[in-house]
């Protein structure tokens, strides 16, 4: 579902610590993960704790939030492209104390990982559904090497994304659809 620039839309953290409390989305076009899908990842990765995560597309930032509530994520790399969103993203992480142990970094999602030294427990991956190069998103994070050995990528598609099995060193251990969304999970091999 996306929404407009003139929905006002508000997510609840689903679990943990902030359980109940509210982040608001950011204007222009967002499409924020459905809670049965964001429900399905966190079961998923149950059991990693304090991972060090890279947000990439964050839009609200609500996956890296529900992380951190959860306590699944320590840090994390917030990256977005639409500086249109900084405002809201940056009062979210105000909001939630969080600005000690998040950084907001407003980059274009590609450019970041071409640049990034920096290696991660969690990656995850939240396109537009209409972009095409997904699978080129977990192929520059294989060239530049930023995935821990013990790591994972997690991409959210649509059920009809077509993305390898394996990328480089990366191959896909899982796949979970959920109606038109789809979860995608990549580690080392």
């Amino acid at each position: 579902m996306a929404i407009n620039k003139n929905t006002k839309l508000k997510i609840r953290v689903a679990s943990g610590s902030m359980k109940g409390r509210v982040l608001e989305c950011p204007p222009g076009e967002i499409r924020p993960m459905t809670s049965m899908c964001k429900q399905a990842l966190f079961n998923i990765l149950y059991g990693r704790k304090e991972m060090e995560m890279l947000d990439l597309f964050s839009g609200s930032a609500s996956i890296a939030i529900e992380g951190y509530s959860r306590g699944m994520v320590a840090k994390a790399d917030i990256i977005e492209g639409d500086f249109g969103k900084k405002g809201i993203l940056q009062a979210n992480l105000d909001k939630f104390g969080l600005n000690e142990c998040f950084n907001l970094i407003i980059s274009d999602a590609f450019n970041y990982i071409k640049r990034s030294t920096k290696q991660y427990d969690f990656i995850m991956a939240d396109p537009p559904f209409k972009m095409s190069n997904k699978e080129e998103i977990v192929s520059l994070i294989d060239k530049k090497n930023i995935l821990k050995d013990d790591g994972i990528i997690v991409i959210h598609a649509t059920s009809k994304d077509e993305i390898a099995a394996e990328i480089g060193s990366l191959h896909l251990i899982d796949r979970r659809n959920y109606g038109i969304n789809s979860l995608l999970f990549f580690t080392k091999k």
